[in-house]
């Protein structure tokens, strides 16, 4: 049970107890105990739709074929969802297998430009979306709104203290203009979750479940570490790049040297983070 299921339900039974406990001096016995089962029945079902999606998202992985061992999901004390460990993971484990059938993914050519490849990736994953087929129990489980720079008020960009924040708020909502506002959340997806794959013929663009999950982190002694995938066998496999202690985070960096954009900017333009 995550985080959020369990505080919101301490708060959910503590008020209902306080209202039982107010019922119970009345004389109607029968309604007391009909009164208790309702609450409990409210209870549990408040608690099984908060644990719905993530049970929706793992059961469709089971049936895509998606397989993942020594972590789950989770949610940090800020109730941040990612992936945590279940157990002790050493470097070279493997965490994720993901069948390349369940990806979402398309190929292009080396000189298409980001905001293209954006665009290309963001047709498939809508029409997947509309379709209700495959894809949906993915669909569902990602952000209805990532929220990245162009969403952020002058307030948010001021709490950061970066002033090219601004800048960068002007050039995503341009680029966002170019295409319909249907495409938004799309694109949003796209530029926060997919990964590339760079080939001297031609650059794969991939949206991958489970380990698109994994959040931007670095270590006091590394700058950064890069996510270790591999394609084999006609899967894509999530090896473990450090070790990791049972309830620990699992992350990765976000950085990405080819993007065109220092570190910072490119959190801010593809992630909607602040990595200052």
């Amino acid at each position: 049970m995550n985080r959020i299921t369990i505080v919101t339900a301490n708060i959910i039974i503590n008020v209902f107890i306080a209202t039982i406990v107010v019922e119970l001096f009345s004389d109607d016995i029968s309604m007391n105990i009909l009164y208790v089962v309702l609450c409990l029945v409210i209870v549990l079902f408040i608690l099984r739709k908060w644990n719905y999606a993530d049970w929706k998202f793992k059961r469709w992985c089971k049936r895509s074929g998606i397989h993942f061992s020594k972590l789950d999901v989770g949610y940090n004390q800020h109730m941040r969802r990612g992936l945590y460990a279940t157990d002790d993971i050493k470097t070279g484990d493997m965490l994720i297998e993901v069948p390349l059938t369940s990806c979402i993914h398309e190929e292009v050519l080396p000189d298409t430009t980001l905001v293209e490849g954006d665009y290309i990736l963001s047709t498939k994953l809508m029409l997947h979306d509309k379709s209700s087929g495959k894809f949906e129990g993915y669909m569902d489980y990602m952000p209805r709104d990532p929220h990245l720079i162009a969403d952020w008020s002058d307030t948010e960009i001021d709490r950061i203290n970066y002033p090219r924040g601004y800048e960068l708020r002007e050039m995503q909502k341009k680029d966002n203009e170019i295409y319909p506002k249907s495409m938004k959340r799309y694109m949003d997806l796209v530029r926060s979750r997919r990964i590339i794959y760079r080939y001297e013929a031609s650059h794969v663009l991939m949206m991958i479940p489970m380990i698109d999950m994994i959040n931007h982190g670095t270590t006091p002694e590394n700058n950064g570490f890069e996510i270790d995938t591999r394609i084999e066998d006609k899967y894509i496999r999530l090896y473990s790049p450090r070790n990791y202690r049972k309830g620990e985070e699992i992350l990765m960096s976000y950085g990405d040297t080819e993007s065109g954009y220092e570190s910072i900017d490119h959190h801010l333009y593809r992630h909607g983070f602040f990595a200052g």
